[in-house]
């Protein structure tokens, strides 16, 4: 199984609305895609200048769908177009399960 980590960088002045989006579209498009074990994750460190960080974790079992995915879709480009690219930052992982 194939494990796909986005962390996301959230300004305060977004979050909530940032948040329903995420519950309400992006949820529902990795879903859709036929991704499972779908989680939003809250990070907690010491380390993000108490700046909100948040984790969204996905499974696939085909690492090529996975890849094609991630290389294809627009997805979180479209949530920093939505909130702006100042408010909202983001970065994938992929990662195998063992």
């Amino acid at each position: 199984m194939y494990i796909i980590n986005t962390t996301f960088v959230v300004d305060r002045k977004v979050i909530i609305a940032w948040y329903k989006y995420i519950k309400n579209t992006y949820i529902k498009a990795l879903a859709e895609a036929g991704f499972s074990d779908i989680k939003i994750l809250e990070i907690l460190s010491l380390e993000n200048n108490n700046t909100p960080s948040f984790a969204i974790q996905c499974a696939h079992k085909d690492l090529q769908f996975l890849q094609h995915w991630h290389s294809n879709t627009q997805i979180n480009t479209l949530i920093q177009q939505e909130f702006g690219a100042e408010n909202v930052l983001y970065f994938t992982t992929i990662m195998k399960q063992l």
